[in-house]
């Protein structure tokens, strides 16, 4: 029997990253979720491109990268939203902002956290550091197993 495939699809692109295991759809959520934290992620799988395409017949497949790096390149630069604006002051020798309360408690950021800075196409990523999207993963890791259960009673027929 034939090796099924798991696929990542955002909205955002049209690009669907094909991955071999489900450790492998694990680190690549991870990944993509670590660069782009409030993106919404869907995970199909597949006994291959064809069959996703017989099943989820409005997918494109011509559009399957292979890595990580290509489904976030994918990515447009419209995937962020201005949510609010700062001024950037003096701050000793250095220059800095204020997060606006807003930020704060939607990221849950408390004094000691540790942000890190990203650059990505002339813009500036913020996000704390070691995040992780906790529920997303747990989401995922529950509908790996019965994605494993459910095609291991098929082969033990």
């Amino acid at each position: 029997m034939e090796m099924s495939r798991l696929y990542i699809k955002s909205s955002l692109t049209g690009a669907l990253l094909e991955v071999a295991s489900s450790k492998e759809v694990i680190c690549a959520y991870e990944e993509i979720k670590k660069n782009f934290p409030g993106i919404e992620l869907t995970v199909f799988g597949a006994k291959d491109a064809s069959s996703l395409r017989r099943s989820h017949r409005t997918l494109d497949t011509s559009h399957i990268v292979k890595t990580v790096p290509e489904f976030i390149a994918a990515l447009p630069n419209h995937a962020f939203k201005i949510i609010e604006t700062q001024k950037v002051v003096e701050m000793g020798k250095s220059l800095g902002i204020g997060f606006p309360k807003s930020i704060v408690d939607l990221l849950n950021i408390l004094p000691g956290d540790e942000i890190e800075f990203k650059i990505k196409n002339n813009q500036i990523i913020l996000s704390k550091k070691g995040e992780r999207d906790k529920e997303g993963i747990k989401m995922l890791n529950e509908t790996l197993a019965e994605h494993d259960r459910v095609f291991k009673n098929l082969k033990d027929r």
